[in-house]
């Protein structure tokens, strides 16, 4: 793949130092309205629906400060974003903070999560009583003054583009090494490469985590929404082959929102229709799951019922964050565990060691 970069370098120009952005629910990608530039803060729009137990509305942000943005990462011009998952207690107050995924920067992460405890929220609430909800937020650190990638850095991303295309995979790993993503851009343009080279070389498992990420950089970066819906729609059916089905209707909303074209919609509205028959009957299904990059792996539950059995390495413990009540438990495998009705959806974090693979079986 050929990068091409436009006059303006592809680079946001944001508020000097940060953008925060509430999200609702689980989503990694941020909606299609929320394009507002010029505020350290965007408001999410917390819409009600119908859930276990009566009307949801969850969380959403009312006062945010800026995080730290640490100084020697702002000197050198290095950007990223952290995607957190959270607890928003009755009170508008976070906690169980947790880093879903990011653009790899420890020192971006802390400075993220530390922001949380700082930030107010309105409490999530089932028929307007408050509830201990979870929440997720994207924290975005740009820069005004960031340059524009480059020409070594364009050069080396076409030269692992071909190495790719001509199935050389020694040579594209030897390019990898050199390349040092540095803005929000080149990280963008490294994760749409690594897309390819998983499809050709990865497990199935890190070329989702590709695709959500450039999900995620292609709803903060100068791409028009229209421009932006073919990363989403890659990244549903991705999730529908993978059997992510919590996840993938999730982003079916999202897709929804954001208007995608009519044909796309009806093509697949059979596979939404069976999953939500799915998730109303007795029927099992299963995930293949892995622990990539980090200690833990998140996933949606679309049953109530769960049980999980490794095939290598090791799991300690199991957190779920539902849209009322926060659990946490040690791993017992091939224990049938159950997540309560009135809790509504609830997203499992299973942590262990890292590259542990495992089995989810939802019923």
């Amino acid at each position: 793949m050929t990068a091409e970069i436009d006059n303006r370098g592809n680079v946001l120009c944001l508020l000097q130092g940060f953008l925060a952005t509430s999200l609702v629910g689980i989503a990694l990608w941020l909606p299609a309205h929320a394009q507002d530039r010029g505020a350290s803060a965007t408001k999410d729009s917390a819409s009600a629906r119908v859930s276990a137990g009566g009307e949801y509305t969850p969380p959403h942000t009312t006062r945010m400060l800026s995080p730290g943005y640490p100084d020697n990462l702002r000197r050198d011009g290095v950007e990223g974003w952290a995607q957190l998952t959270m607890m928003v207690d009755r009170r508008g107050r976070a906690h169980e903070v947790d880093v879903l995924d990011s653009s790899g920067l420890d020192a971006l992460d802390r400075a993220a999560v530390d922001a949380m405890a700082t930030a107010s929220f309105a409490a999530g609430s089932i028929n307007g009583t408050p509830v201990d909800a979870v929440h997720a937020h994207l924290v975005v650190f740009a820069l005004t003054d960031s340059d524009r990638p480059s020409r070594e850095f364009i050069e080396l991303i076409n030269a692992v583009g071909d190495a790719q295309m001509s199935n050389d995979r020694a040579r594209a790993d030897e390019i990898y090494a050199q390349i040092k993503p540095r803005t929000l851009t080149e990280l963008g343009l490294v994760d749409t490469q690594r897309q390819s080279y998983y499809n050709r070389w990865g497990s199935p498992h890190e070329e989702l985590m590709a695709r959500k990420r450039v999900t995620v950089h292609a709803s903060v970066s100068t791409l028009t929404p229209v421009k932006a819906l073919p990363h989403l729609r890659g990244l549903f059916e991705m999730q529908l082959r993978l059997k992510h089905f919590g996840d993938a209707l999730k982003t079916w909303e999202k897709l929804r929102k954001a208007r995608v074209d009519q044909e796309f919609l009806e093509a697949h509205r059979a596979s939404i229709d069976d999953i939500a028959a799915l998730r109303a009957d007795d029927r099992s299904f299963v995930i293949e799951g892995e622990i990539l990059g980090r200690t833990s792996w998140f996933q949606t539950l679309l049953k109530r019922k769960f049980q999980i059995s490794v095939s290598s390495g090791r799991i300690s413990q199991l957190r779920l964050r539902c849209e009322r009540d926060y659990v946490v438990t040690p791993f017992q495998a091939y224990k049938q565990y159950e997540t309560k009705s009135e809790n509504g959806r609830c997203e499992l974090q299973v942590i262990g060691d890292l590259d542990t693979k495992f089995r989810l079986v939802q019923s």
